[in-house]
């Protein structure tokens, strides 16, 4: 998939749930999918998953599995267009200071707390995150 949202307007309400879901301790963190299974454990969680898990009701996302894996509008990846368009980020996987959110939590490891601090400064959101 190689499109691009040129909307970039941040829905920062919207935003703002977001960080708060991921600084909440409810979702444990996982890498590279936006949400598995693990059987009888607690489902794990990318960053952009946590946004697809909070609003897939309000957006009336499409959700199914398949070995363990959560689909939401059949993206298991990066973000899939209705959140994308709710969010007002400038596409599937939005960048933070020239790094994919994906990779921030994939590949450099960085824990829910580090991303949200992460977002509330690159979308301005003017949380108090102390």
């Amino acid at each position: 998939m190689n499109w691009v949202c040129t909307l970039n307007n941040p829905n920062k309400e919207a935003l703002r749930e977001w960080v708060r879901a991921l600084l909440s301790g409810e979702y444990r963190q996982g890498y590279g999918r936006l949400k598995t299974l693990q059987g009888a454990q607690e489902p794990e969680y990318c960053c952009l998953g946590v946004a697809c898990e909070i609003f897939a009701t309000r957006l009336e996302l499409d959700t199914y599995v398949v070995n363990d894996v959560m689909f939401y509008d059949d993206r298991d990846d990066v973000l899939p267009m209705k959140v994308v368009e709710f969010l007002g980020v400038e596409d599937y996987n939005p960048n933070i200071n020239g790094t994919d959110i994906s990779d921030l939590n994939d590949e450099l490891e960085w824990d829910f707390n580090k991303i949200a601090h992460a977002l509330n400064e690159h979308y301005e959101l003017g949380m108090d995150l102390t």
